[in-house]
């Protein structure tokens, strides 16, 4: 019971301080999502695309897609579909669309569910292929575009104790962070040393980018310790395929304090999917 009640009482200062949006409370459920972010398929029917399908030449399809959100955070960005086949065949040259999702709905820090949309390419008309003189495999690429912004959340005790792992509060992203502190003794102060490890998801399908999309692997990321107190270390925008250990420290007093702490990043993603089926010669459609 004392337990449960001290933390609410932290998670009532950290919301007052910071403005926390989400606490693990005494008896949550804990319930996550099977997925995070986003996840897009392929809608099934008579005229969509199918992967593994098999177009006659002249044969009309639309390719529809489901998107769905896993975050507590709204999503907009732009969805783009293409071929590998030369235009002059028909086909898809490269179709985009922008699209926008609302946050998935959670019960306090228990998923309940996913939003959802449903795209359709192309907006007017219908795809085809034709005048192809030889059977072929092909490919459908699909790709989503957002930007990704994640507050990271957690408290910083010090001096006590001298070394641990901070808890932190942060919703599924591409794009995690663990926080290693210390603290050792400087004349009238405590010197406190936070080690800051960034992690990507293991996804193949995913990639990260600079804000305006441009450069791979430039993430922006800021920390702070608060109510005012300086980091020193490395902020505003990294490397992020050559720094995943960022170093920060700071002086503080010689009085037992927990102070907020908090990591911002600011980043763009990309997903990408691959999607196989073949096209019949022209003379097998006669």
């Amino acid at each position: 019971m004392k337990k449960g009640l001290i933390v609410v009482l932290i998670c009532a200062m950290l919301f007052l301080v910071i403005g926390v949006d989400s606490c693990p409370m005494p008896g949550a459920g804990g319930g996550n999502p099977s997925k995070s972010g986003l996840d897009f398929s392929l809608i099934q029917g008579v005229s969509f695309f199918a992967s593994g399908a098999q177009l006659e030449q002249g044969e009309t399809f639309k390719i529809a897609l489901k998107l769905e959100n896993f975050d507590k955070t709204e999503k907009q960005g732009t969805a783009c579909v293409k071929d590998d086949k030369e235009y002059v065949y028909g086909g898809i040259s490269e179709d985009c669309m922008p699209f926008y999702l609302k946050a998935a709905e959670y019960n306090q820090n228990t998923f309940v569910k996913s939003s959802s949309t449903e795209l359709y390419f192309p907006s007017d008309g219908e795809y085809s292929y034709h005048d192809i003189p030889i059977a072929q495999s092909a490919k459908i690429f699909v790709t989503f575009s957002y930007l990704q912004h994640s507050l990271i959340q957690g408290t910083v005790n010090a001096p006590v104790p001298a070394a641990e792992t901070i808890k932190l509060i942060q919703t599924s992203a591409p794009i995690s962070a663990s926080v290693d502190k210390t603290v050792s003794k400087q004349e009238d102060q405590y010197k406190t040393n936070l080690g800051i490890t960034l992690t990507q998801i293991s996804d193949p399908n995913l990639k990260v980018y600079s804000e305006d999309m441009k450069s791979e692997n430039k993430i922006k990321f800021s920390t702070k310790l608060l109510p005012s107190y300086n980091l020193d270390c490395q902020q505003g925008i990294i490397d992020f395929a050559s720094t995943k250990l960022i170093k920060c420290s700071t002086l503080l007093s010689l009085e037992q304090v927990g102070y907020p702490f908090v990591i911002n990043l600011d980043y763009g993603v990309t997903i990408s999917k691959t999607f196989d089926f073949s096209i019949k010669a022209k003379e097998e459609t006669k």
